[in-house]
């Protein structure tokens, strides 16, 4: 049975944040914010948990934390790590979706699908939203590097109900700059408001969006 809040809406509050490590009173903190300010779904970035199967499933007060990280600790503090969170509703939705959780296999990237309203119904009859969360490589690593990230990413992307939608909280270590939407050949993927500081792996992330015809909301 899905939420008829989630199920008969177009809405949905998703919260995305780099934790620097998901300790478990951060986690305690990040599920009491998510009751207190009625967040459906929170995306995290850097956890730093070590998970040898690939994923992982953990549920604390209903909430279900899906996480992605490396197969074995590759520095003492750790590395890497993605994870999604679902409120009880958002779980409930996310089951009536298929439970489907895809991952990259190096702890960068992890999506779900979540089964939304009429409002968003497919020629399938499916109504799905894809949430995905998505840490990248620093900007002063390799070309090739952030590549193969963004290769992975876009298998996410890809692998997507063709005709639903598509939502990625991710910390993309990256500096696109800005755009302004009246001037022909500029960037659709961003708007005009933020820091105009522009660096390589921003440009590339621009790049990305643009030809798959998204947008950073940042």
């Amino acid at each position: 049975m899905v939420s008829k809040r989630l199920f008969d809406t177009a809405s949905i509050k998703l919260v995305t944040q780099n934790v620097r490590g998901l300790t478990d009173e951060k986690l305690e903190m990040i599920i009491q914010n998510m009751k207190e300010k009625e967040i459906d779904v929170f995306c995290v970035q850097e956890s730093w948990k070590v998970t040898p199967g690939g994923s992982e499933e953990e549920t604390i007060d209903g909430f279900l934390i899906l996480h992605h990280g490396e197969r074995e600790r590759s520095c003492n503090r750790g590395r890497l790590g993605v994870a999604i969170i679902l409120n009880k509703e958002a779980r409930q939705a996310w089951e009536a979706g298929g439970e489907k959780v895809r991952i990259s296999g190096d702890g960068r990237v992890i999506s779900v699908d979540i089964q939304m309203s009429e409002m968003n119904k497919n020629k399938d009859g499916m109504k799905l939203l894809t949430i995905c969360s998505a840490y990248a490589p620093c900007s002063g690593e390799t070309f090739e590097t952030r590549q193969v990230f963004l290769d992975k990413l876009n298998t996410c992307i890809h692998e997507r109900s063709p005709r639903g939608l598509l939502a990625v909280g991710m910390d993309g270590n990256a500096s696109m700059g800005i755009s302004s939407e009246r001037s022909r050949g500029e960037s659709r993927a961003v708007g005009p408001h933020g820091l105009k500081h522009q660096n390589q792996a921003g440009n590339e992330f621009r790049e990305f969006l643009d030809i798959r015809n998204l947008c950073s909301a940042a």
